[in-house]
């Protein structure tokens, strides 16, 4: 599995996923990090950029977690001015709903942190940015 910790960008999907957030030029790459989440099984990768791109529209809307890369930060403060308000409302809302799916029984990373002695760590971790992006 690579690369693993419990902050979002702490696993070798994200940090794939962020090299591809750098190389994006709009927030369309967010856009596409949630639509994998409407599928009825989240898979492991989909969960991870999921997550990550949750992280980076947190930041978008000014709130910038721990444990997201200084890349991602700068990409945030590239793109900050041009996301508008109704896009940003509406990738908050994809957000939450991606976040939520990624800690149901149809998540392939919720079930592996099941497995893992750090899964309230990550639990609660997860929650956390769930109720950042609701403030």
């Amino acid at each position: 599995m690579g690369a693993w910790g419990i902050s979002s960008f702490d696993n070798d999907d994200a940090a794939d996923w962020l090299e591809e957030l750098l190389l994006a030029d709009n927030l369309l790459i967010l856009y596409s990090a949630f639509e994998m989440v409407d599928e009825e099984y989240l898979e492991f990768p989909d969960a991870c950029n999921a997550l990550a791109a949750a992280e980076v529209v947190l930041a978008l809307k000014g709130n910038t977690r721990k444990g997201v890369p200084a890349k991602a930060q700068q990409w945030v403060q590239q793109h900050q001015s041009s996301a508008t308000a109704d896009e940003l409302a509406e990738l908050t809302k994809m957000a939450i709903a991606a976040v939520k799916k990624v800690t149901s029984p149809d998540s392939e990373l919720d079930e592996l942190w099941q497995e893992s002695e750090d899964y309230d760590d990550w639990l609660e971790d997860i929650i956390t940015l769930k109720e950042a992006l609701k403030a």
